[in-house]
């Protein structure tokens, strides 16, 4: 068995036990993990329902099977991470997804689009959030904001290219708060939106 297989192999376990896992992904940076706990599975993505380092709960990542480069369970960190939950009472309900859908990857960004949810998508070279417009068999199109909030046009991802689908987590929160507050600055000042849509 290759180590690939068998980090592999460690996460299914995890994730049919409820194991706090800690997952690399990151090629880019590959001292890089996040933890949490693997709510579902197919043959080519994990959903992960993923804690911060203190123990909270931060979100969902959906991640591509064969981007994961080690798998740790019940190490010391991950130990740890339990007894912060267990201390400050974090538990980590389900994402409730239209399981009527063929893939994992469908079922998420099927989700996200029927509730407008604000997520974000990492691909090698972007980091972009906003909202689904519309999802096909092979292309995400995705209407974006701005590093502030305001709206920044639309973009379009290959569903292939696409190594991470996050929603709910801090990075959202944070944006979800921008854009109100951007909302709130363009309704005082209309040419805010027109400078938003030139682009």
């Amino acid at each position: 068995m290759t180590k690939g297989t068998y980090d592999l192999y460690e996460l299914h376990q995890a994730a049919e036990n409820g194991k706090i896992v800690s997952v690399y992904t990151d090629s880019q940076y590959p001292e890089e993990f996040e933890t949490g706990v693997v709510e579902e599975m197919d043959g080519n993505h994990f959903l992960l329902h993923a804690v911060n380092p203190w123990g909270l709960e931060d979100g969902w990542r959906l991640k591509r099977n064969r981007d994961l480069r080690e798998t740790y369970c019940s190490d010391d960190y991950e130990i740890r991470m339990s007894y912060l939950m267990q201390y400050k009472n974090t538990s980590l309900s389900p994402l409730l997804m239209d399981k009527s859908e063929d893939s994992l990857q469908n079922q998420v960004l099927q989700m996200c689009r029927k509730t407008q949810e604000l997520i974000t998508v990492i691909d090698r070279e972007n980091m972009i959030t906003g909202r689904i417009q519309d999802v096909s068999d092979l292309i995400l199109s995705m209407k974006c904001l701005d590093f502030y909030g305001f709206p920044a046009g639309e973009q379009s991802f290959l569903l292939r290219d696409i190594q991470t689908i996050q929603l709910r987590s801090e990075e959202e929160r944070m944006y979800l708060m921008l854009e109100e507050k951007a909302k709130e600055q363009m309704e005082k000042q209309p040419q805010l939106h027109l400078l938003s849509e030139e682009e």
